[in-house]
């Protein structure tokens, strides 16, 4: 797909357009090669199939950027979505933060890789204490399961920042922070529980003597599970 688009951007070169809108290719190593055949036309990442989940659009387009991507033309995954002000604001952000607040806008997001995972729990054990001081893993926002995969390697369970603990809070608890992650505000909350149970990796816990849930703010940029993690299973990405 990326090779025909390629020489669809390149055609359109050619015949002297003033910018291009194009379907991302899925990751951003390809979408350079897009970027590459625009010799320098503005390329706009078009939004694609509606996601339910709607950090899946602003990943994209985070991703698009960091290949070279000028802007997006997004549509239904913004206008459907359950709070496109949340949306538009964090790709707003995105695209025009940087000249308008005169700072980087930075995004962190811990990734996977289960192959390297060797199941010692370590990376638990230090969310753990970084949410309770205590040695232990019932303050941990991590779960690693070794049954549930049909594969040979563990099921690690994370937050993967889909906003669904935020939008089911009452109280508005619970927000994004603008370099990934999820904060919570424990004088807003009256814990309730749930965004325990809605988190779809069953990774938010409740503090049962504060009465507030344990959430991931990627601990203030620095993941604590990733410093702590020996095989590189567990790695922090920095999307721009």
């Amino acid at each position: 797909m990326s090779k025909i688009l390629e020489y669809g951007v390149s055609l359109s070169f050619e015949l002297g357009a003033d910018f291009l809108k194009v379907p991302y290719t899925g990751n951003e190593e390809s979408f350079e090669g897009v970027i590459k055949a625009a010799k320098g036309v503005p390329v706009l990442v078009l939004g694609g199939a509606r996601s339910d989940r709607y950090q899946d659009a602003i990943d994209m387009a985070m991703d698009a950027k960091s290949a070279g991507a000028k802007g997006i033309v997004f549509g239904r995954n913004v206008t459907q979505s359950k709070d496109p002000e949340l949306i538009i604001s964090k790709l707003y952000d995105l695209f025009h933060g940087a000249s308008i607040e005169k700072k980087k806008f930075l995004k962190k997001k811990v990734i996977i890789k289960s192959e390297l995972c060797t199941n010692c729990n370590l990376c638990a054990v230090a969310c753990s204490f970084r949410h309770t001081g205590r040695q232990g893993l019932d303050g941990s926002t991590i779960i690693i399961n070794h049954n549930e995969s049909k594969s040979i390697y563990p099921k690690i369970h994370i937050c993967n920042q889909c906003g669904k603990c935020i939008n089911v809070c009452k109280k508005e608890a619970l927000h994004f922070l603008k370099e990934g992650g999820i904060s919570l505000d424990p004088g807003k909350c009256n814990g309730c529980g749930e965004c325990t149970r809605v988190c779809p990796q069953g990774v938010i816990k409740m503090d049962n003597n504060n009465h507030i849930p344990y959430v991931c703010d990627l601990c203030n940029g620095e993941p604590e599970c990733v410093l702590a993690c020996p095989t590189g299973a567990l790695s922090i990405k920095e999307i721009c």
